[in-house]
């Protein structure tokens, strides 16, 4: 386990409700928070726990979520690579489609935490902020609650990608 005791939350929201709170329980609990720059600039946490990244699709970033931590080759490999364990997903996605700004690396790392939500809890939604950091206090963490927050996070994207492409046919009937 050496290294990999140590739990990773990657963060990246549009809506920051609850997000400071949330985060500062995070790490009150020992979690490293990563996050990007746009986040990162509105969290209360001590610089010692915050990693600021300019992007979320990184190789180390996308295999630190879906690395298989029951699967002896990919946690040596993650060692050997210096890799995090990022077992939390923070995402959510924005209201509104824009032409300039189609969101694809929050995509990607919600999609990713959720297709590994063996090992990976993705979070979209702020209202589930608390029951979260309860679950991780509590010990309480089980498949279910896995699954059912994977659900949620597929349901997010797929609400995200609906929004998108009506914005897109919108914008070709002009």
């Amino acid at each position: 386990e050496n290294e990999h005791s140590q739990k990773y939350a990657l963060l990246s929201v549009n809506d920051t409700r609850g997000i400071t709170d949330f985060t500062k329980g995070l790490s009150a609990i020992g979690y490293q928070i990563i996050a990007t720059e746009g986040t990162a600039s509105i969290l209360d946490v001590p610089d010692y726990s915050l990693q600021r990244v300019p992007h979320l699709i990184d190789w180390k970033i996308m295999t630190g979520i879906l690395y298989r931590r029951n699967d002896s080759d990919d946690i040596e490999e993650a060692r050997q690579l210096g890799i995090n364990d990022v077992s939390l997903v923070i995402v959510n996605l924005p209201a509104k489609a824009a032409d300039n700004n189609l969101e694809i690396e929050q995509v990607t790392a919600l999609r990713a935490a959720a297709k590994n939500h063996l090992h990976v809890i993705p979070v979209v939604d702020p209202l589930d902020y608390e029951f979260v950091l309860d679950v991780l206090k509590s010990g309480k963490d089980n498949y279910a609650l896995r699954v059912k927050f994977a659900a949620k996070a597929f349901q997010h994207v797929a609400a995200y990608n609906e929004m998108i492409q009506a914005h897109m046919q919108k914008s070709s009937q002009k």
